[in-house]
C-alpha cells in the first residue's frame, strides 16, 4: 500500500522506497534493482501477441520473450526459469545446455511447442497474454527471481521493452 499522486492509498505492483510512487519512481527502483544484479541477464523485451516477426527460422509468428546479457562472462542458464505468473517463478525451464554470451540477446519462444524446445531454439510452455497485463519473471534454478517486467495491456505487432536504464 502507498500513496498516489493524488495522496489516496492503492496497492501498488512494485515498491518504491525512499522514492515517488509513479512512473518515475517506478524506473528508477528496476534501475536500482537491475544494478545490484550480479549476473547481468535481463529481460530486455517481450511480444505477447506476434502476426509479422519470425524469430526462427520455421518457428512462424509466435509470442516470445527476449533477454540480454549485459554482464562479462558467459552465463549457463540450464535449470533457470521463466514465468507469466508470479507464484510459480520456474514456470518454464532454460534446457539443459544452455548459455548466453556477453552482449548477447536470446529469444524464448513461448508458444506451448514444448516438445521442439532446445538450448539453441527455447520453446516456452506458455503463452504471454496481451490483455492480462501479465508480469514476466526470471528466475535462478532456486526459483529465486532476478528480473521481472510488468506487462501493459498490448497490441498485436508491438512489443514492450526496456533499455539497460528504463523500463517501457
Amino acid at each position: 500500500w502507498g500513496r498516489n499522486e493524488e495522496g489516496q492509498m492503492q496497492v501498488f505492483q512494485t515498491p518504491t522506497p525512499s522514492l515517488p510512487n509513479n512512473q518515475t519512481g517506478f524506473n528508477q527502483m528496476d534501475f536500482n534493482l537491475r544494478a545490484m544484479k550480479k549476473t547481468g541477464i535481463y529481460i530486455s523485451e517481450v511480444m505477447a501477441s506476434n502476426s509479422s516477426v519470425d524469430t526462427y527460422p520455421k518457428a512462424g509468428n509466435t509470442d516470445w520473450i527476449e533477454i540480454y546479457n549485459a554482464g562479462t562472462e558467459t552465463v549457463d542458464l540450464t535449470d533457470w526459469g521463466l514465468s507469466d505468473r508470479l507464484d510459480h517463478g520456474r514456470r518454464w525451464q532454460f534446457p539443459r545446455g544452455t548459455t548466453i554470451s556477453p552482449g548477447e540477446y536470446k529469444v524464448i519462444l513461448c508458444d506451448k511447442a514444448t516438445d521442439q524446445n532446445t538450448a539453441q531454439e527455447p520453446h516456452a510452455s506458455y503463452k504471454v497474454s496481451k490483455l492480462k497485463k501479465e508480469i514476466i519473471t526470471l528466475t535462478d534454478p532456486t526459483g529465486r527471481v532476478l528480473d521481472k517486467i510488468q506487462m501493459p495491456e498490448m497490441r498485436t505487432d508491438v512489443s514492450y521493452g526496456r533499455t539497460l536504464g528504463i523500463a517501457g
